[in-house]
């Protein structure tokens, strides 16, 4: 349990939705360094494998960096293994409520949450975490 009464408000300071992002960004940070680990990679084999600078894979693996779903993509097939399970497809999320509300609740317009519906959207992890605080249900989970 927390003991010091300033960093306990601060944390409740920190908007829900903000919390939400941390999350799946940490989430996904260390599910990637999961399988490095398990597979024997460094940071440096993953760059090789991805194409990418030992920076940005540094960044990436710090948890602060907002994934798209095609980034999540091309890790998980590089790797051979999942980063996150679709928990909800958001047009079981969207049922749950009309699409003006829904729209609303994301300040969104209408015709942006209709190109979301047809699935060709590469979603942010900031995007996932606004519509599942919204919604109150997850969309994805990070695989075990």
């Amino acid at each position: 349990m927390i003991q010091n009464k300033l960093f306990r408000d601060c944390l409740a300071a920190i908007p829900a939705e903000q919390k939400a992002e941390f999350d799946l960004s940490f989430g996904i940070a260390e599910r990637i360094s999961e399988i490095l680990k398990a597979k024997g990679l460094t940071q440096k084999d993953f760059a090789r494998l991805l194409n990418k600078r030992d920076s940005e894979i540094s960044k990436w693996l710090t948890g602060r960096h907002n994934f798209t779903t095609q980034t999540i993509a091309r890790i998980e097939t590089a790797l051979g293994s999942k980063l996150i399970s679709i928990a909800h497809w958001l047009g079981y999320a969207y049922k749950k409520t009309k699409k003006k509300d829904f729209a609303r609740m994301l300040h969104k317009r209408d015709s942006e949450i209709s190109k979301w519906l047809t699935g060709r959207h590469n979603f942010t992890t900031q995007t996932i975490a606004r519509i599942q605080t919204a919604l109150g249900c997850n969309l994805i989970n990070i695989a075990q």
